[in-house]
């Protein structure tokens, strides 16, 4: 299965635009979904609405047809603009393929795809973040220099954000591993 991506780039480079060349790609028999995620999003929309039945009996189990649960390709558009409740929903989908409904299901997902217009400067959201080991800086074929010099410069602050991420997680082990010697 495939490794989460995240797209950042402004509005026009195409990210959605690609999204569809790889829907072609993969033929009519796969499941899509795609969501534009906003604070206000609820789990209802990307994983359907709870059955009533259940519900009476105390349980709450969703209806998941046409809903992210059952897709091959997920594209969440604004990824880093969700609620604290679906963000960490969205964490065990996109780490281990799983959804609870309530209990474990397999997600059949090949790939997920997060796209944001501005990279990730919320500490509280690294965890999510971190679970898009593959990250893309998409630019438009028609920046001026100008653009590509600021976007260059929004690369480099990624890049050292990301090492120093990385850092922080070597420290980390170390000190971890200090501790249990």
């Amino acid at each position: 299965r495939g490794v989460p991506c995240l797209w950042i780039g402004p509005a026009g480079v195409a990210k959605s635009m690609i999204l569809s060349e790889i829907k072609k790609k993969l033929g009519g028999d796969a499941k899509n979904f795609e969501y534009l995620l906003t604070k206000f999003t609820t789990p209802e929309e990307l994983f359907g609405t709870a059955k009533l039945e259940e519900m009476k009996q105390g349980s709450i189990i969703r209806d998941t047809s046409g809903k992210l649960p059952e897709s091959d390709l997920v594209f969440i558009d604004e990824v880093f603009r969700g609620s604290s409740q679906i963000l960490n929903s969205l964490l065990t989908v996109s780490n281990e393929k799983i959804y609870h409904n309530p209990t474990p299901i397999p997600l059949p997902m090949l790939s997920l795809v997060g796209a944001t217009n501005t990279p990730n400067s919320d500490p509280d959201l690294e965890a999510f973040y971190d679970r898009f080991p593959i990250r893309f800086l998409m630019t438009s074929v028609f920046d001026t220099d100008e653009n590509q010099q600021s976007k260059s410069n929004l690369a480099g602050a990624l890049l050292k954000k990301s090492a120093e991420f990385q850092t922080l997680y070597h420290l980390e082990q170390h000190q971890i591993r200090q501790n249990f010697q």
